[in-house]
């Protein structure tokens, strides 16, 4: 493996969205390293390497992004697509956060860190680069 290959990390990578990213990173180059709570039900991976990992715990994650130059954070103790029973107990209200709105605040904050570390400067910003 050359040393200026990308390392991509993909946890939840066993989740639909994870798998599926994950094939298309492995399709497009980089060595992809999977992590998750679990081991794959339905099918193997095409990852270059897979390690049983709960992000829960501070240890397991920084052990696992130390590998690798970027994440694809997909991790979440949701207890399935569409369960907020714990974001209800713990708001004792239902979750009512616009889709959109959470996807601007992201990117925002994507864009002051990348701003923070010198890779995004002000007039890409207002240029609308992400």
């Amino acid at each position: 493996m050359s040393e200026t290959r990308i390392r991509v990390l993909v946890t939840r990578a066993v989740g639909f969205i994870g798998h599926h990213l994950t094939k298309l990173l492995v399709d497009h180059g980089p060595y992809v390293h999977r992590a998750d709570i679990k081991y794959p039900e339905y099918e193997s991976s095409p990852a270059h390497q897979f390690e049983l990992l709960d992000f829960r715990r501070f240890h397991n994650a920084l052990s696992a992004i130390r590998k690798v130059g970027h994440v694809f954070a997909l991790a979440a103790d949701m207890g399935g697509a569409g369960n907020n029973t714990r974001l209800r107990e713990v708001l004792s209200r239902e979750p009512r956060a616009c889709l959109e709105k959470g996807l601007e605040n992201t990117c925002e904050r994507i864009k002051s860190q990348l701003r923070a570390a010198g890779r995004l400067s002000a007039a890409a910003t207002l240029a609308g680069a992400a």
